[in-house]
């Protein structure tokens, strides 16, 4: 590995680590982070969510949006303000 790519490789892997540390600091409720998980780990459709969860397809499109902004918010506040 050359030293540039074991230098994006660690830059990447601290990243991560800041996200991770950030989403279990982050005070997400049980019904966000199970869309989230629906979403994200089971890579199900919004339609699928909104059918498990008992709302519509549009709903769960607002929900993560909203889930997804607060986190982008703890994670990176000056970027989000910018987006």
């Amino acid at each position: 590995m050359t030293k540039h790519r074991r230098l994006v490789a660690e830059d990447t892997s601290y990243e991560r680590f800041e996200v991770v540390a950030v989403l279990q600091q982050a005070t997400l409720s049980v019904r966000e982070r199970t869309i989230l998980a629906l979403r994200f780990a089971d890579e199900q459709t919004q339609a699928d969510i909104g059918a498990e969860i008992g709302v519509s397809q549009m709903e769960v499109s607002r929900l993560l949006r909203d889930i997804l902004d607060q986190l982008r918010r703890r994670i990176d506040p000056p970027l989000a303000a910018a987006a």
